[in-house]
């Protein structure tokens, strides 16, 4: 049974401080592509599917669904809203996973609990996030690099310094 995260992607960023800051000093398109970097990180140290919805019911594109190194980024079709994507989308996969919605929104939350999915406040989701950060770096620190020319034998590292140096 896999696990999806579906995130109402501007909800998210919007009460993301750092990342509602960075929209502001910088573009929305600077945040939105830093929210996917996270999440594509999120994806590696959980294994949870992630789902990241964009509004864009307003435009006149039809939707786009982009993969971008593992997660999903869906911008609805015109006339279209992310809350309406995510609750078609859990409906589709609650029957056979784990799906968890993760969105400030009341009124998605109540819904998607009748679907059968688990909704995430977005300041649980931010908290696990970097919880999740901070066990890949501890990990991470605690690597020591393996070189091969450490893990060769001695007699093959000096023959092939002969060859390096043109001496054989």
């Amino acid at each position: 049974m896999a696990e999806y995260v579906l995130v109402d992607g501007y909800n998210l960023l919007f009460n993301w401080p750092e990342l509602n800051r960075l929209k502001e000093e910088t573009s929305l398109e600077h945040a939105r592509e830093v929210l996917k970097e996270r999440l594509i990180n999120y994806r590696a140290l959980t294994g949870r599917e992630i789902i990241l919805v964009y509004d864009a019911h307003l435009q006149k594109e039809s939707r786009r669904e982009i993969l971008d190194a593992g997660i999903t980024i869906v911008f609805t079709e015109s006339g279209e809203t992310a809350d309406q994507f995510i609750e078609r989308k859990v409906q589709e996969l609650v029957p056979n996973n784990r799906v968890f919605v993760a969105t400030q929104d009341e009124l998605q939350q109540k819904l998607i609990f009748g679907y059968g999915a688990f909704r995430i406040p977005i300041r649980e989701l931010l908290a696990e996030l970097s919880e999740e950060e901070k066990k890949a770096k501890k990990i991470f620190e605690n690597i020591t690099p393996q070189w091969l020319e450490d893990r060769i034998d001695q007699q093959v590292k000096k023959k092939l310094d002969k060859i390096r140096k043109g001496k054989m």
